[in-house]
């Protein structure tokens, strides 16, 4: 007869520990002990940065070389970084951080080449045959918080894997907060239903103790929750029994066309310890749900729809703004703030909006852009063309000015068709970075500020700082100060200080789309920070182009289509003044004009060649 063998629960607890846990190879085996993989504020580096770090640590009583040891984030790339010849003293720690800097000084701060994912990832320590792992976190770590690390509880008696809201990098860890059950991979955007029932899994595993639940809350729009227990026996809908992957089915009845349908998780485990997917630990910036959106053979269109469920939609046209959910070419956004966005479109019926994201998840607008912290949804209520702001964007794009990217979509709020509008990238870091410009430049949006020092503008006066926010505007002050030179002074300043080729396209490019709105507002200055250091003018808000003008009688509500004057564009600017005075900038202004006419406002096309060959007439074709 085979002897039955009972564990006890702290045995039981040490195998779980163990299948999470750095493995121990033996006595003079190093450890993970803790890492931070989203380091807002904590450690910083020799450079002043806040980066991921990780943390080994010595348990053995004598020292040990980490000489030809292995840090990585991949389980394919076992040698991805390599430790120095660094010694680890018996009971030491020793940092690491995690910053993609790929430093390996032993005299000096230790850096990999790679960074951690707060999402969660493969993380691992393998010893100098690059074989070995000596302590990993596989298949990956639990999802990570800013400021809060990861790590095991008071290592030298009780294994327990825990959160640190006090990390102590390079020192003993204290008691944390015990983590719950892992989640794997969840449904987060699955292909959008026509109809329900709609099956969901989640791929649940212990941290310390084993699982014991794991339950699904869902909700149809705004209605109340509807919790179902998840299985992982092989039974209602369940592939695999065992397999750690939980599955339950929502009804068809939680879907209808075109309305959203949300859901999140809560797995607990045998001590009652619970884990939420997502774990919605900031209100204001986390999103609670994942969800979806019913197909709506209702909606036939060309555009790209942007799905926006609101429970406040009046909320949304205040600065304050309300909160909802986004469907957007596949995937679902929750817990999204829209306010208000403009000043003279404030008043109209159909309004501009500023979306924000969650950091938990951000924007996927375009697969040729990164992820957005936020958008500006602009109406082009006021256009009976519908096309002019994304044109115009585009002809400036096309012309090699750094300009946004813009296009229009098709509105649908809470199910019902809303409206038309521009979707416009924002003006921040990621936008310089797109745009191929220097992401840690001071980018500056301009309210009421003409660069004017005698007219009274100043470097704080009608502009807000999109970039560099924790520095004052010193150096936009410098620019008005330098302006205000004459003579051979200022022509020197200016080609000293300004990038004169990309202020020449720009200002070329704004005359050929006819921008009549660029003067005390309406447009970005811009520094190339810690470069060049010099200026440049770039284009916002370009809505009023391309025939369109604002009057007193009609204000933007004019119908008629304007084709003369406004050569000379922007110039109650000080810089735009002084570019188009001088006779050498004057002339490249000119000369560029020409090209860009050349190519964007071609004559009638002769006799048999076809309209497609003209800029204008063809992109207004596609867009029919």
């Amino acid at each position: 007869m085979v002897p039955e063998i009972k564990l006890s629960s702290s045995c039981l607890r040490l195998l779980l520990w163990l299948a999470l846990a750095p493995p121990i190879t033996g006595f003079g085996a190093p450890l993970i002990t803790e890492f931070m993989a989203s380091n807002g504020s904590g450690l910083a580096d020799e450079d002043g940065e806040f980066s991921d770090w990780i943390e080994i640590h010595n348990p053995d009583s004598t020292p040990i070389s980490l000489t030809g040891y292995h840090l990585t984030d991949d389980a394919a790339n076992l040698d991805k970084w390599t430790f120095p010849a660094v010694t680890l003293n018996p009971a030491a720690y020793l940092v690491v951080f995690a910053s993609g800097k790929n430093r390996a000084d032993p005299a000096g701060r230790l850096h990999t080449d790679f960074q951690l994912s707060a999402e969660g990832e493969y993380l691992a320590l393998v010893a100098p045959d690059g074989v070995t792992v000596v302590s990993a976190f596989a298949p990956s770590y639990p999802p990570q918080f800013e400021n809060v690390s990861f790590g095991l509880g008071e290592p030298e008696s009780s294994p327990v894997w825990s959160f640190f809201s006090t990390p102590t990098p390079g020192a003993p860890n204290a008691s944390g907060t015990r983590a719950g059950p892992i989640f794997g991979a969840v449904e987060r955007n699955p292909p959008q239903p026509v109809t329900g029932p709609l099956t969901i899994t989640a791929s649940v595993r212990p941290a310390n103790d084993p699982v014991a639940t794991v339950k699904l809350y869902y909700r149809r729009m705004f209605a109340a929750e509807t919790m179902v227990a998840m299985t992982d026996d092989g039974t209602g809908g369940d592939a695999t029994a065992g397999d750690g992957i939980w599955t339950a089915i929502i009804p068809g009845a939680a879907f209808a066309p075109g309305e959203m349908t949300r859901w999140r998780f809560v797995a607990g485990d045998t001590t009652g310890t619970e884990t939420k997917e997502p774990a919605y630990r900031d209100p204001l910036d986390s999103h609670q749900y994942f969800g979806t959106v019913a197909q709506d053979a209702g909606v036939q269109t060309a555009l790209p729809v942007f799905h926006w469920f609101t429970s406040n939609p009046g909320g949304a046209g205040t600065d304050a703004g309300s909160r909802g959910a986004v469907y957007y070419d596949g995937e679902f956004y929750d817990n999204v703030l829209f306010s208000l966005h403009g000043q003279s479109t404030a008043g109209f019926t159909k309004k501009s909006y500023n979306i924000d994201f969650n950091r938990t998840q951000r924007f996927r607008w375009s697969t040729n852009a990164p992820r957005e912290s936020g958008i500006d949804l602009l109406t082009n209520w006021a256009d009976k063309s519908k096309v002019r702001h994304v044109l115009a964007y585009e002809v400036m794009r096309e012309s090699g000015v750094a300009a946004h990217l813009a296009n229009t979509v098709r509105v649908q709020q809470n199910g019902i068709f809303f409206s038309t509008a521009d979707f416009v990238e924002r003006g921040n870091e990621d936008y310089l970075d797109r745009a191929g410009l220097n992401k840690n430049g001071a980018l500056y949006k301009v309210y009421a500020n003409t660069l004017n020092k005698s007219a009274g503008d100043t470097g704080t006066s009608g502009v807000e700082k999109k970039t560099r926010k924790t520095e004052n505007n010193s150096d936009l002050q410098a620019l008005i100060d330098g302006l205000a030179l004459t003579g051979t002074a200022l022509n020197n300043y200016l080609y000293d200080n300004i990038d004169i080729p990309r202020c020449i396209n720009m200002l070329a490019a704004n005359s050929v789309i006819r921008n009549i709105d660029m003067h005390r507002k309406n447009w970005y200055i811009y520094r190339d920070t810690g470069r060049s250091e010099e200026w440049a003018i770039l284009p916002w808000d370009l809505d009023l182009s391309q025939g369109r003008t604002w009057n007193t009688q009609y204000t933007y509500f004019d119908n008629g289509l304007y084709t003369d004057g406004y050569v000379i564009t922007g110039d109650a600017i000080r810089l735009v003044a002084e570019l188009f005075a001088a006779p050498a900038t004057r002339a490249m202004i000119m000369r560029r004009i020409r090209t860009l006419t050349d190519r964007f406002l071609q004559p009638p096309p002769a006799p048999g060649k076809p309209e497609n060959e003209l800029y204008y007439e063809r992109r207004l074709n596609e867009q029919s």
